[in-house]
């Protein structure tokens, strides 16, 4: 038996959280530019990168709890 298709169009019930994921993601993405540029002249890019690889796994510890 198949299910029936999602609903689509105007009447579609759409989360909060699915309304704002595409903005978060452009303003975090487009943040990192900014931060990379600003911290380039003063640390090694090794260094920097696994700083931020740290931050992102902590965030995502915290998520997954």
């Amino acid at each position: 038996m198949a299910h029936p298709p999602p609903s689509t169009g105007p009447h579609a019930t759409t989360t909060p959280l699915a309304l704002m994921a595409p903005g978060a993601f452009v303003l975090i993405w487009s943040t990192g530019f900014l931060v990379g540029r600003g911290v380039a002249p003063h640390a090694d890019p090794f260094w920097f990168l696994s700083a931020r690889f740290a931050c992102v796994a902590l965030a995502f510890s915290a998520a997954a709890m």
